[in-house]
């Protein structure tokens, strides 16, 4: 490094001897000279890390007897990673329970609680990051920054950001048994969720450690609460029956219910009352938001199952879904289903061969589908607030042109294969024909600014997908032995 004063009419270019690199384009205008190279690492001299560890203790009883059984269990892990900031604490208590509450009545209850508590530190690609700013440091320890470009690590550390969860699922299952050949289940369960995303960057005090980066110092503060709740409900009936020598069958019947409800709000603030670590301290840009969802499904099915001599097997099943994501003038999609498998090894005029031991051949078509996204069939305004007559005022703007007639995306696939087991099933080798595609895609597309709407877009059912392939898998167990005492 070099240092000169260039007086060029009555502009002055001063290169400070240290702080900047004698570069190139310095040395060709003849302002400094390269006399050596200075290297400084702040990540190795001024370390920011710890060794980090891990600490789980867990504690499970089970019992019970003939009329009913339990298991309860309970664990902690307590996780420090190489930052001293970087933490995670997660608690988990579970609790199962079966009770034979008569000859054909069971009732099965299961319950879990977790609870997070997670610091995150200011890493990767981000600029507040330690290793970052220590990558792109100085050449030298400076009193200030230690050598570290953007923030040393004290102000770092002071970033608070934290994910705090907490989590309950709970389900019941009864099983009723009212006849021999009659089988009754029902389901229900409950999955709740609250997370809270929240992030602190508070004023930097008059402490001698400065902050090179934006307007980190006069603080912000970001908190963003969620809650998710879902409910499901699921009851079927499934009854077994001959309908003469070599013919079995089964039939069931069954109806499903799910709501999904997320709810969060979002806020943020800027230039926090020093001290405060709340947004009530928060004078500018203050922002904030709330979100709201609710899909609810129901659906009824119906399937039907049959067995000849265990030769050949005859399936169909159907499935009628219900949503509120659908449009107004769509109700309902029906799905059907149905299988065929014939296994030719057990037929009698199959040749025997020791070297192959099964055989089967199958074909199957059934239907799935993807239901819209929450609102988007629905035609909406949205609440704004805009500035008028030098105030603001409440308004409101278009949120969703809508389709009263979006559906659901409809699949359909037909396979056609084929599957053997050779040398007592210690190989085999299976091999599918599929095609199929996807019809009423929900797609994207660009609304004509002609139309008066202030929007870009529209959800409308415009796209197909078609798509056939082969699929093959062979598998083996070349060696087996047994094991000796």
């Amino acid at each position: 490094y070099g240092a000169v004063d260039v007086e060029d009419g009555d502009t002055v270019f001063s290169q400070a001897t240290q702080g900047a690199p004698c570069i190139t384009d310095f040395q060709a205008f003849g302002f400094c000279t390269y006399t050596g190279l200075q290297s400084f690492n702040p990540l190795e001299v001024n370390s920011p890390f710890i060794t980090g560890n891990t600490q789980t203790y867990g504690l499970a009883v089970s019992g019970g007897g003939e009329q009913m059984t339990y298991y309860l269990s309970g664990q902690f892990d307590d996780d420090k990673g190489v930052y001293e900031i970087n933490k995670l604490r997660h608690a988990t208590l579970r609790a199962n329970a079966t009770a034979h509450l008569g000859p054909n009545f069971d009732l099965t209850v299961n319950s879990s609680y977790g609870q997070n508590r997670l610091r995150l530190p200011q890493n990767d690609n981000n600029v507040r990051g330690v290793i970052p700013t220590g990558i792109l440091g100085l050449v030298f320890d400076d009193p200030q920054n230690h050598g570290f470009q953007f923030q040393q690590p004290a102000n770092i550390f002071a970033i608070n950001t934290q994910q705090n969860t907490e989590r309950y699922t709970g389900s019941a299952t009864a099983t009723w048994r009212p006849l021999r050949w009659l089988s009754v289940l029902g389901v229900t369960g409950l999955d709740f969720a609250n997370r809270i995303d929240q992030e602190l960057i508070p004023t930097y005090l008059d402490n001698g450690v400065t902050s090179r980066f934006a307007d980190d110092s006069i603080g912000q503060r970001t908190s963003n609460p969620f809650q998710t709740f879902i409910y499901t409900l699921n009851a079927s009936a499934t009854a077994t029956y001959g309908l003469r020598p070599g013919l079995s069958g089964s039939s069931t019947i069954g109806s499903q219910y799910s709501q999904d409800y997320v709810h969060g709000t979002f806020a943020f603030g800027k230039n926090l009352s020093p001290g405060t670590g709340s947004i009530n301290g928060a004078t500018e840009q203050f922002a904030a938001g709330e979100s709201t969802t609710k899909d609810i499904i129901l659906g009824a099915y119906g399937q039907e199952q049959l067995n000849w001599r265990d030769k050949l097997y005859l399936s169909g099943t159907i499935r009628i879904d219900k949503n509120n994501s659908f449009g107004t003038n769509f109700k309902s999609i029906v799905y059907p289903g149905a299988g065929v498998s014939w296994v030719l090894g057990n037929e009698s005029f199959f040749p025997k061969q020791n070297w192959i031991s099964q055989t089967r051949l199958r074909a199957a078509y059934g239907e799935s589908g993807q239901q819209p996204g929450f609102r988007d069939a629905v035609a909406y305004y949205a609440p704004v607030a805009v500035h008028a007559d030098n105030i603001d005022q409440a308004s409101f703007t278009h949120g969703n042109i809508g389709d009263p007639n979006l559906k659901p995306e409809r699949t359909g696939e037909t396979e056609l294969g084929f599957d053997a087991g050779f040398l007592h099933d210690r190989a085999g080798a299976e091999l599918t024909y599929y095609t199929g595609g996807t019809k009423n895609e929900i797609l994207q597309v660009p609304v004509a600014p002609s139309t008066g709407f202030g929007l870009n877009s529209q959800y409308i059912n415009a796209g197909r997908i078609l798509r056939h392939g082969v699929e093959l898998s062979l598998r083996a167990t070349p060696i087996q032995t047994q094991s000796t005492s």
